[in-house]
């Protein structure tokens, strides 16, 4: 049986939302959502709430396989560029991550998104709430599939 034949499976039993949740732990969010196809929408819908802890790994992983090496000495530094409006006239324009810190240069803009730029700083994904990270995490979902 295959993994989608299995996740199929998992959605018709009474205890799907554990058995969804151990199957998405096992492979990893990144993973699980490109080998089977399931929509972040569909999968939100089966598990109720995501946990926080799940989407930033599948960040983390979608940094470490399709991003670039931004450090000559350190292969675990990457960096992928997003472009996502995060909050009023902030962007994410990069994520980095460096296998254990998760990263996000973001670019402040005057006047709704004029080409005057305000700021631009790198901040920790900590300081940023659920709603954000998952709106990342559905950029990167259309990304990979």
């Amino acid at each position: 049986m295959n993994l989608q034949e299995h996740i199929r499976k998992i959605l018709k039993e009474d205890n799907k939302k554990q058995s969804l949740i151990k199957n998405i732990i096992d492979v990893g969010l990144y993973d699980f959502i490109r080998m089977t196809g399931i929509s972040l929408k569909e999968l939100q819908s089966q598990v109720e709430q995501i946990p926080r802890e799940m989407l930033e790994k599948l960040i983390k992983d979608y940094v470490s396989n399709e991003g670039i090496q931004y450090s000559s000495s350190k292969p675990d530094e990457k960096l992928i560029s997003i472009d996502i409006v995060i909050r009023g006239n902030e962007i994410v324009d990069f994520i980095y991550y460096d296998g254990k810190y998760l990263s996000f240069e973001v670019t402040e803009y005057a006047n709704g998104f004029s080409k005057e730029e305000t700021d631009q700083y790198i901040e920790s994904s900590k300081n940023y709430d659920y709603n954000t990270i998952f709106k990342i995490v559905e950029k990167i979902i259309r990304k990979i599939s």
